[in-house]
């Protein structure tokens, strides 16, 4: 199976929404998701491989949700 940017897109649509222990408080799910994304971001410096991932539409797609 291969990794794309459509699979990586629908992974940080989902992130910090299936949590078990996610709030109960729009508010606070607000907050949560935005510092994962936020760490997510930081963290694509990090990354080396990008093979089937575009990483300008990962950024487009994180600077539409801050």
């Amino acid at each position: 199976m291969v990794w794309i940017t459509k699979d990586e897109l629908q992974f940080l649509e989902g992130l910090g929404t299936f949590a078990k222990n996610a709030p109960k408080d729009a508010r606070e799910k607000y907050f949560r998701r935005r510092k994962l994304l936020d760490g997510y971001r930081r963290s694509m410096a990090l990354r080396k491989c990008w093979n089937g991932i575009e990483r300008e539409k990962i950024a487009e797609y994180l600077e539409k949700h801050e």
